[in-house]
């Protein structure tokens, strides 16, 4: 297993940080955002249409961004906005390794088992950073009903800090993250004994300290929800919501696209048709895609799937067949709190589009592992068993996929930029200074940039207006792109 877990991380790491992510996501907003706020793109250069900037730009969380910006900067590659992903697997496999004893390569083996984990984590959507982020949380929350007399101070600090990183870097966990806040605030007080006890047990300096980081923590979780709600009149805008008599202005529907034949199927439904991968690979031309879209909506494959569904089925009976073997009272809470979190998951908004919820196929892997490793009774057998089984599964993803998702590939920002791009900039005889209009509809916009034209922008230091409407550039010439 840890021969297996070295080489599967080296050989993503390896491909995230040699490839260029060209995903739609990726390269419509992610990458120029990144840019953006971290200072590497002008905001001159390159200038986001009206309704990009206040719908995503102005509106989104920004943590995110600024973490790849960052990446981007200090190695100087584009491609280092990939890492994202492998730092939220690699933080969730040393919570289970400090906090449960849970080998680190058992735990990456595992997750990357799942094909839509395995696809993200080599690539620059933010999604799996978040859920890896927010499945700690949970499992704070978890040690803490289990055991609420060990190191309550750090499983608090532990929780809201991943708490801030979910809830400011992507707008989907902003209300899960305050309901799971909420809850274990309960929980916290139920076992407020054990806070208090180990509260008083440090030095006053320390209990300051804590204060502080607890307060700074806590108002960090609110810090983009209060931004929108001066800014937009709507903690969660761009989403408009209407609750009851209650209407917040904003731009994007809730409502995400769905199979037309579960279009008026129970959002419940729907999910659980999508993690058992319900006839879920149709017409499409890979069995598993970073959003599972690629097919039209007719489709029964279309935004479905992308846990693998045997590995599901695998993990559920496991977790049911740990009853006699584990700790009794740790065993029915990782099991209410897995079918609570289910039954709340399952009915979010899009919650069939797995990418968006993966922390839910995250926290089954991690209840797993630390049922296995916290067993009093010898569970080498059971141990054995879980082995065999991961490793043939990932033997098939892998064999199912062409080992596409693990194989290293050296691309050049400079090659995607040409293939895209072309030579339509330099047909048109730009003039110095020169502000060009690119439509963005096809999410291809930002590579018709200084930032990947390089040669081109010392020359004639030009920029680049995104639209939607070609009647919104005004005066400004409109390019016209090749077909490719």
């Amino acid at each position: 297993m840890s021969v297996t877990g070295l080489g599967l991380f080296l050989a993503v790491f390896f491909k995230a940080i040699l490839g260029l992510d060209t995903s739609w996501d990726s390269i419509w907003y992610h990458l120029p955002f990144a840019a953006l706020r971290i200072g590497i793109l002008d905001a001159r250069d390159y200038q986001l249409s009206g309704w990009v900037k206040k719908a995503y730009y102005d509106a989104f969380p920004v943590l995110a961004d600024f973490l790849q910006g960052a990446l981007w900067r200090l190695s100087g590659r584009v491609q280092s906005a990939n890492l994202i992903g492998l730092i939220g697997i690699a933080l969730l496999s040393v919570y289970l390794k400090r906090r449960h004893s849970v080998p680190l390569f058992w735990t990456i083996t595992s997750v990357l088992t799942v094909p839509l984990v395995l696809i993200h984590a080599s690539g620059a959507y933010v999604d799996l950073f978040c859920n890896c982020f927010f499945a700690i949380s949970l499992l704070c929350l978890f040690d803490l009903l289990i055991r609420p007399s060990e190191s309550p101070l750090v499983t608090a600090a532990i929780f809201l800090g991943t708490g801030v990183v979910s809830a400011n870097s992507k707008l989907t966990f902003v209300p899960l993250v305050v309901l799971a806040s909420a809850v274990f605030l309960i929980a916290q007080l139920r076992s407020r004994r054990h806070f208090k006890a180990a509260f008083f047990s440090v030095s006053r300096s320390r209990r300051f300290l804590f204060v502080g980081l607890i307060f700074a923590l806590t108002c960090g979780l609110f810090f983009n929800s209060v931004k929108n709600t001066l800014r937009f009149g709507n903690p969660l805008f761009p989403v408009r919501l209407s609750l009851g008599a209650l209407h917040l202005p904003g731009m994007v529907s809730v409502e995400r696209p769905s199979p037309s034949y579960l279009a008026d199927a129970p959002s419940g439904l729907r999910w659980a048709l999508s993690v058992l991968e319900f006839d879920a690979f149709g017409n499409r031309p890979g069995l598993w895609t970073c959003d599972q879209g690629d097919v039209l909506n007719s489709s029964h494959a279309y935004r479905m799937g992308g846990y693998f569904g045997a590995f599901v089925v695998f993990s559920l009976f496991f977790l049911f067949s740990l009853r006699s073997n584990t700790p009794r009272r740790e065993w029915q809470t990782a099991v209410w709190a897995f079918v609570v979190v289910s039954c709340i998951t399952s009915i979010l908004p899009a919650a069939h589009e797995l990418r968006y919820y993966s922390y839910w196929i995250l926290l089954l892997v991690a209840l797993n592992l630390i049922l296995l490793f916290r067993a009093e009774a010898n569970l080498a057998a059971w141990k054995l068993c879980y082995v065999c089984v991961v490793l043939s599964m990932t033997v098939f993803v892998q064999s199912a996929t062409g080992l596409h998702f693990v194989t290293p590939r050296l691309i050049s920002s400079r090659q995607i930029s040409d293939a895209i791009a072309g030579d339509d900039l330099k047909n048109m005889d730009i003039a110095l200074d020169e502000t060009i209009c690119v439509d963005g509809r096809d999410g291809k916009a930002s590579m018709y940039s200084p930032l990947f034209q390089t040669d081109l922008a010392k020359s004639l230091h030009y920029h680049i207006k995104e639209v939607y409407d070609p009647a919104d550039c005004g005066f400004l010439r409109l390019l016209i792109k090749t077909p490719r």
